[in-house]
């Protein structure tokens, strides 16, 4: 009898776990977009956060929305998804957190985020970072539960250099960002109940005056080891070193100088996700992007023969691609060897039998994909396009070219003509390139919009009107850091 207990008892149990195991099984199975394991990650099916993706989306004029209030959100009218904005002017953010040094100092930089190539969120997404400020050594932190902001955390003192603003989080603890300092990588420990903060020196770089994560584009690999620091020295005026980082072990392993003259200085020089290869554009060789191997040990290989936004992406088999939009479309690169592929749109001319509808015009600002480009670190393959020309938010897989999935819009405030229209009027010249009317403001109304690692939050800079020439004067520059939430 005892025996017979046991037995059902153990039968129940394992029953109970069978049950259990499954229900987990099917929950992660939904949630595991949310849930960042590399590039390994597998989904069946469609994502749950994700709207119906179509052949080809048309020119995408946004209904009319105001921007939402500080820490506040509005419901996109034509996805329904959630808008919150997260930066706001130094009042606004200094009234709810007083900045250390005292709300006069807080800028423009402290209400974004810093680039579309580097996440704003760290490992379990449950805090952002902004970009440092500039001339000010101090970074916004949100904590995301509730949209809210909690902190101002230390950065670099050089802040007048805006390669030096830029924040990294760390890729295996939650509560750890890198700055660099002048020639110091700083590396940083957040309490997240109190909100101080343990910064510690992690490395000297006593051969240059000051470095940088990859010229403002770099980030960690996927594994936190490796990374590309580039150094810039007075005593090696006219050159930046691209140097090959260990992190763990806190070592160069190889360098490579890159002179310049002019203005045509190193624009980006970075590690992929899997950590195999270099990717950095070389001025001495025109406009051109190239790529070598992390160790540097064989000559660098050209990619294409222009610079253009772009981010890294590895696809579905690990394979790491560059991903670049200009004015014929979205493109894909393999960093192994020399295949080029067109993801978006896949027709490549006007009157192609691949057109979505069959149709036999089609204007050329369609394909137009200048804008920026920010990979979706969990979803093998994805990114996020923000397209200058309508200021639509798109992902695209390079493994499904054609299939785009529209997000949301930074351009709610104005419309725009849908019926004539020129490249000009959109932001973009001759040849699909952004035209910035004001300079650097222009740069700083940029959406430059960048994915966190499951694709649940996308973080982007706006104002809700489109300001590249089409104003007389020069508007107030209040382009805050606004997060679409697509689980709401």
């Amino acid at each position: 009898m005892k025996f017979k207990t046991i037995h059902y008892y153990l039968l129940a149990l394992s029953i109970t776990t069978a049950i259990t195991v499954a229900l987990v099984v099917t929950y992660l199975n939904y949630k595991s977009t949310f849930v960042s394991t590399g590039h390994s990650i597998t989904v069946s099916g469609q994502y749950p956060f994700l709207p119906p993706p179509v052949r080809y989306p048309l020119h995408k004029t946004p209904s009319e929305m105001t921007a939402p209030a500080f820490l506040k959100s509005k419901k996109d009218p034509d996805t329904q998804y959630r808008v919150w904005r997260l930066g706001g002017s130094a009042s606004e953010m200094g009234n709810v957190v007083k900045h250390p040094n005292g709300n006069r100092r807080i800028t423009i930089t402290h209400a974004q985020h810093y680039y579309s190539s580097t996440t704003p969120t760290n490992k379990d997404e449950t805090y952002a970072l902004s970009s440092g400020g500039k001339g000010t050594a101090y970074a916004a932190l949100w904590r995301l539960s509730d949209k809210r902001l909690v902190a101002w955390l230390p950065t670099g003192s050089n802040t007048n250099d805006p390669q030096q603003r830029q924040l990294l989080w760390d890729k295996s603890e939650k509560n750890v960002y890198w700055y660099v300092d002048k020639n110091k990588l700083m590396r940083a420990r957040i309490d997240f109940q109190s909100y101080t903060t343990e910064v510690k020196l992690w490395d000297l770089f006593t051969d240059y005056d000051s470095i940088s994560f990859g010229q403002g584009d770099g980030d960690f690999s996927e594994n936190g080891e490796r990374i590309v620091i580039v150094g810039a020295s007075k005593k090696q005026a006219k050159t930046f070193t691209i140097l090959s980082y260990l992190v763990v072990r806190k070592k160069v392993i190889a360098s490579m100088i890159i002179p310049f003259t002019g203005k045509q200085t190193l624009d980006m020089a970075v590690v992929d996700p899997t950590g195999q290869y270099i990717v950095f554009n070389w001025p001495e060789k025109g406009r051109s992007t190239w790529v070598l191997p992390f160790d540097q040990k064989t000559k660098p290989r050209k990619l294409y023969s222009h610079i253009k936004h772009s981010d890294i992406v590895v696809d579905k088999k690990g394979q790491p691609w560059l991903v670049f939009g200009n004015w014929q479309g979205v493109f894909a690169t393999q960093l192994s060897k020399p295949v080029l592929k067109r993801v978006w749109p896949t027709f490549v001319s006007v009157g192609d039998p691949e057109n979505f509808d069959g149709s036999k015009k089609v204007s050329p600002i369609i394909e137009i994909a200048s804008g920026h480009i920010s990979q979706v670190s969990s979803l093998p393959g994805f990114v996020l396009v923000s397209r200058n020309t309508d200021g639509g938010f798109y992902y695209l897989n390079i493994d499904e070219p054609g299939k785009t999935y529209y997000l949301g819009n930074s351009h709610h405030g104005k419309r725009h003509s849908t019926d004539v229209f020129s490249k000009k009027q959109l932001g973009v010249d001759t040849n699909g390139e952004i035209v910035n009317a004001y300079g650097k403001q222009d740069y700083l109304r940029e959406p430059r919009a960048s994915a966190s690692q499951s694709g649940r939050y996308i973080f982007f800079v706006s104002d809700y009107h489109i300001h590249n020439n089409n104003y007389a004067s020069k508007p107030e520059l209040k382009a805050y850091l606004n997060m679409i939430d697509l689980s709401q």
